[in-house]
């Protein structure tokens, strides 16, 4: 896996990040002779994640020092853990291997919608900092993900489902309805969610145009913030056009 660097913002720098079993996310903007600045603060959450987007199309509050650019999806990604528990090492391998399943499972999807394919970076020591427990990693993505809150919120969950060893094997889209059958009984929340999706993702998929692209992104988050992701738009918790959408392919899903 490439290496690369982050110029952190006063308060992101991983040391001052609490340690967490799962990931953060941070967004971060063009890059300048391969290092990426930081834009915002860490989020542990999907939705509050998204909702930065929001800020930055003028629908509330910016309250950081630097923009986010928002013709191409970049952003960190953190876990941090606890040294006196575990080996550093041997942390390091797990998260380059959910990292790079993560990549890889979320180029299946993109070479299904026919989108640009996601990259991955590991930044280096320098940029994670001395005595710091931590493994970060760069994502870049297609803009087309940052389209609307539910396509965000498929694309995270994607990725934190990706540390999972029924999601690991994932190899073609045909895959997921064998994961779907093996995780039957598993409750873990992330599965649960994805699993409810799941009857509607190839309608939501193969109808990402009618559903998110025949307005821009501003408006596709004036109505809505992060927080209505795409479990919310199965229950109906989104804005009225996006609800009508797809309530139209809800119906010829049988």
């Amino acid at each position: 896996m490439k290496t690369t660097k982050i110029d952190w913002t006063i308060n992101g720098a991983p040391k001052n990040c609490y340690i967490n079993n799962s990931i953060l996310f941070s967004w971060l903007t063009i890059p300048q002779k391969n290092v990426f600045p930081q834009v915002s603060g860490w989020h542990s959450c999907r939705e509050s994640f998204a909702t930065e987007i929001c800020r930055a199309l003028g629908v509330g509050k910016w309250s950081y020092s630097r923009k986010l650019n928002l013709r191409r999806m970049r952003f960190a990604v953190i876990r941090k853990y606890n040294i006196k528990a575990t080996n550093s090492a041997k942390e390091t391998n797990y998260d380059i291997k959910w990292m790079k399943n993560a990549k890889r499972i979320l180029n299946i999807f993109e070479k299904y919608l026919g989108w640009g394919l996601t990259t991955v970076y590991i930044t280096d020591s320098e940029s994670v900092g001395k005595n710091v427990n931590a493994n970060v990693f760069v994502f870049l993505g297609s803009v087309k993900w940052m389209r609307s809150p539910q396509l965000i919120s498929l694309y995270l969950l994607i990725l934190r489902l990706s540390r999972h060893n029924h999601f690991q094997k994932i190899k073609s889209m045909d895959d997921l309805n064998k994961w779907v059958e093996k995780t039957r009984t598993n409750k873990y929340q992330d599965v649960v969610y994805l699993k409810t999706v799941y009857p509607y993702l190839f309608s939501i998929l193969d109808n990402v145009e009618y559903l998110f692209f025949k307005r821009s992104m501003k408006e596709n988050f004036t109505k809505q913030d992060g927080y209505n992701g795409i479990n919310c738009m199965l229950n109906g918790i989104s804005d009225n056009v996006t609800t009508a959408r797809f309530n139209k392919i809800k119906e010829k899903v049988k």
